[in-house]
């Protein structure tokens, strides 16, 4: 093969790889996490910081307020992380301006899979796309 050849394969292999990279199913992540401490637990899928930020834990759904389990969820996720201290990674703006987030402890552990592990709410798997493995 030429050298023209071998250029255009891996010209192609880069492409490929741009578009899958662009084109990314799993759980998207910024090159670096925000740090914050949580204020308020407004549900089993949405906190607020100090700094009036507003997160949305990605691929969870939580039941809302009044639904069977909402309660509990709800108090799972105080037990977390409520006046605790925060890392994150915002993968989307949701249509309420709220940053949807993973959420990570100090140490290391992520919030979101503990939350659909605990079994209190379940993965959001239109987003999450059986990032976490439990989308049947």
């Amino acid at each position: 093969m030429t050298e023209l050849g071998y250029f255009i394969i891996l010209l192609a292999a880069g492409i490929l790889a741009l578009y899958l990279q662009a084109h990314n199913q799993g759980a998207p992540l910024e090159p670096f996490k925000h740090k914050g401490t949580v204020s308020f637990v407004i549900d089993g899928d949405t906190i607020i910081l100090t700094n009036k930020t507003k997160l949305r834990l990605w691929g969870v759904d939580a039941p809302e307020k009044g639904e069977q389990g909402a309660y509990q969820a709800t108090e799972f996720l105080k037990k977390l992380v409520d006046q605790k201290r925060i890392s994150y990674t915002k993968t989307d703006t949701d249509k309420y301006g709220r940053i949807v987030a993973r959420i990570f402890l100090k140490d290391g552990r992520e919030v979101n899979r503990l939350l659909i592990e605990s079994g209190f709410t379940k993965e959001y798997c239109k987003y999450s796309k059986n990032y976490y493995g439990y989308c049947v």
